[in-house]
């Protein structure tokens, strides 16, 4: 009778463990299709942030090792109140030949 019982709970619990089993394999899958959705992935795209005052002094210093504006635009008011405007957009104006 003893072994009978030692026997069913060695069932039981090898039955458990296959079920975990499968449940971890479901889990895994489950993640990988995550990890592989489109909804999940970053998206790269161009900021267009405002840029103003020392900060628009500093960047226009990193970009430029030498200042040479071919046009007289004004770039504070385009990078600071309108939309803002890109590091390369301030390159082409602030320094073209670089």
């Amino acid at each position: 009778m003893t072994s009978i019982l030692l026997i069913l709970l060695l069932v039981i619990t090898v039955t458990g463990m296959f079920q975990e089993l499968s449940d971890l394999q479901n889990l895994h899958r489950f993640l990988e299709g995550l990890q592989g959705s489109s909804s999940l992935a970053v998206k790269s795209r161009s900021r267009r942030e405002l840029i103003c005052g020392r900060r628009l002094s500093k960047t226009v210093t990193n970009l430029c090792v030498e200042m040479n504006p071919q046009k007289e635009e004004d770039i504070a008011t385009k990078c600071c109140k309108n939309k803002g405007c890109s590091r390369e957009y301030i390159k082409s104006i602030m320094c073209p030949d670089e």
